[in-house]
């Protein structure tokens, strides 16, 4: 694609870090638990479709790593919000 790698990070909040710790979004992502949060690491290109399956994690984000990956999540929810919310109505 022409970019570069970054290192990725992403903690998913229970319950549903149970249910995502079974799923292979990256073939070298790196999972780890601290306490019931799982931490998912991968080196991945910060892409739309990356974008995308963090929003599909919804309230469950409780971190995302590099600044360039959580501003790309935060545009798009507020995109999202822009639309839906009370005065996009």
């Amino acid at each position: 694609a022409g970019k570069d790698l970054e290192d990725i990070e992403i903690h998913i909040l229970p319950p549903a870090a149970k249910f995502y710790a079974s799923q292979r979004w990256h073939e070298e992502q790196e999972d780890s638990w601290q306490g019931e949060t799982l931490v998912r690491k991968m080196r991945a290109i910060v892409s739309p479709e990356l974008t995308r399956r963090i929003l599909g994690l919804g309230h469950f984000i409780a971190e995302v790593k590099p600044e360039s990956l959580k501003a790309s999540v935060l545009e798009n929810a507020r995109g999202i919000v822009g639309k839906l919310g009370p005065q996009g109505s």
